[in-house]
């Protein structure tokens, strides 16, 4: 028996959601905010090469996807504090 619980192969769905839904959402909102996120974006491009995906690509879970690409950070903070959108993203 193997005594690590978890994924047993890279392949396995956990790795697909975490690096889609997760680290592609990190990487995204660094990018539009100006903060570098070399480890997250080497573990996506990784991720990708192993199972034959641009999953940067994909950008299932970027801001633009979710309607806050253009925001600012003062947009982005008042949007994550309130749920409102005070001013149209700028494109």
């Amino acid at each position: 028996e193997n005594p690590i619980k978890g994924p047993h192969s890279v392949m396995d769905r956990y790795y697909v959601e975490d690096t889609t839904y997760g680290c592609v959402t990190w990487s995204s909102l660094g990018r539009q905010i100006g903060v570098r996120t070399p480890t997250i974006d080497a573990v996506i491009h990784l991720i990708s090469v192993l199972h034959g995906k641009d999953y940067f690509a994909q950008g299932e879970r970027t801001l633009d996807r979710f309607g806050l690409g253009g925001l600012s950070v003062d947009q982005l903070n008042a949007y994550f504090e309130t749920g409102r959108m005070e001013v149209r993203p700028q494109r």
